[in-house]
């Protein structure tokens, strides 16, 4: 079950056209072209987001990783929308008997929302339900970088501000969405599945690669709450893409 519900975020994924995402040429951060989407962890706090990046080895930076462990507030991706909500979402789509073309803008702020573009076609219940897609601030995920596992934590650039740390890559801030009417979620699991997708799409970049920087080990198992999370069987997770 679990590999048929991650297989559902990446063929949403597939459906997702993003726009608007120049890149910044000195990043010295961490380009993954595959990741594993099993285990991905969210945060979306508005207090500022966490900081990865202190020297590893360094006084500052076992203060800072302690810092960091003591107030994670990581969540599974599945906890982004309540199952009431879901239920609401897919009794709309049940509804319907058209295909789809649904486009969405991505509102920056500290708890970031995906807005739903309306327009004379857009039915009803979609605008009651989905008019805002709650989104990530930052994720946590796990890749194979140079043959080792490695946590990597990427996060929505909200500042959007060139001075800053270029390691995040600016956002898509547009999304458009195309559904055939075989495409609609039959069960409140493909309706999940299909938000979250939607939800995480900003992260993904050209060619479905996911940016940012690794992580210390004790932040990223402080965020997983697993002390065994890199002594995982990796071939259990399907990989993206």
């Amino acid at each position: 079950m679990l590999h048929r519900n991650k297989v559902l975020i990446l063929f949403a994924l597939a459906l997702i056209s993003n726009c608007s995402s120049p890149q910044k040429n000195d990043d010295p951060g961490i380009t993954v072209p595959n990741v594993f989407v099993g285990p991905i962890r969210m945060r979306r706090p508005v207090a500022p987001p966490i900081k990865p990046n202190e020297t590893p080895g360094s006084d500052r930076s076992a203060r800072a990783v302690e810092a960091n462990t003591d107030q994670m507030e990581c969540q599974p991706i599945d906890q982004l929308i309540k199952k009431d909500k879901m239920k609401k979402i897919l009794q709309c789509f049940k509804s319907l008997k058209d295909p789809l073309k649904l486009n969405f803008e991505l509102l920056r702020h500290s708890e970031p929302e995906w807005v739903l573009q309306v327009g004379e076609d857009t039915p009803d219940c979609l605008v009651e339900e989905i008019s805002f897609i709650p989104v990530p601030r930052e994720v946590f995920f796990l890749a194979d970088h140079e043959s080792v596992l490695t946590c990597i934590n990427s996060r929505i650039d909200i500042e959007r501000d060139d001075s800053l740390d270029s390691v995040w890559l600016e956002t898509d801030t547009e999304m458009s969405v195309t559904l055939s009417t075989e495409d609609f979620p039959r069960t409140e699991n493909d309706t999940r599945r299909l938000i979250e997708a939607w939800a995480l799409s900003p992260f993904f970049g050209k060619n479905n690669t996911l940016h940012g920087k690794s992580v210390p080990r004790k932040m990223c198992q402080a965020c997983f709450q697993d002390e065994k999370i890199f002594k995982s069987d990796t071939r259990e997770f399907p990989r993206w893409p």
